[in-house]
């Protein structure tokens, strides 16, 4: 039941641990304005797990371990924008939120990472520095993850023009509707008596 449960643990804390150390960030469990952040973080692998503690002993609950989350971080160089938009040269027009980003699952043996890449980044460099920082430092990494980025991308493309022509689609069966409508709709007169003389519309022949 979520609110036994709420009621039980809502003096338990969820605590980080990054890369495996022993000190871990913590914060409430319920009732949190803001969760932590790591900064300045070498750039590589990261790992990072969450355990619950205790209500009344704020130990850690052996068996509340998260799974272990892996990603990836790396540092943008001076010319990591030079491709622009997928296809391009740098300069590319710009778009707005999500479509700026496609993050990437990347399994490495037993183990999937996550790697988020920006549409202005120089895509190779990328893949050079996530294959040689994972340890599969050869050229059919680098342009497999070079051609699924892009690949990504082209998707984040065309499912916004598809979301435009659908728009548009929508948009002019409503102004259809709407003009059917009101060419089907009664003509209204005021008359001196104060009333509305209704004339109805005679369909076309």
């Amino acid at each position: 039941d979520p609110e036994l449960f709420e009621d039980h643990f809502n003096h338990s804390y969820a605590c980080g641990s990054l890369d495996g150390n022993d000190a871990h960030a913590c914060w409430p469990l319920y009732n949190v304005d803001y969760y932590p952040r790591w900064a300045s973080l070498d750039d590589g692998v990261h790992t990072v797990e969450v355990v619950v503690t205790h209500p009344n002993s704020a130990e850690e609950i052996e068996g509340s371990w998260s799974p272990v989350r892996t990603f990836f971080v790396y540092t943008a160089t001076d010319n990591s924008n030079a491709l622009g938009a997928p296809g391009g040269a740098g300069g590319g027009g710009s778009d707005s939120g999500g479509d700026d980003v496609v993050v990437l699952s990347i399994d490495v043996g037993e183990t999937t990472f996550t790697l988020p890449v920006q549409r202005s980044a120089d895509y190779t460099h990328v893949a050079e520095k996530f294959c040689a920082q994972t340890g599969v430092a050869n050229h059919e990494c680098v342009e497999a993850i070079t051609r699924e980025i892009f690949t990504e991308f082209q998707k984040k493309e065309q499912q916004m023009f598809a979301n435009a022509e659908a728009s548009q689609r929508a948009a002019a069966e409503n102004a259809a509707a709407e003009a059917a409508a009101a060419a089907a709709a009664p003509h209204r007169f005021p008359t001196p008596q104060g009333g509305v003389l209704e004339v109805p519309t005679t369909p076309p022949s």
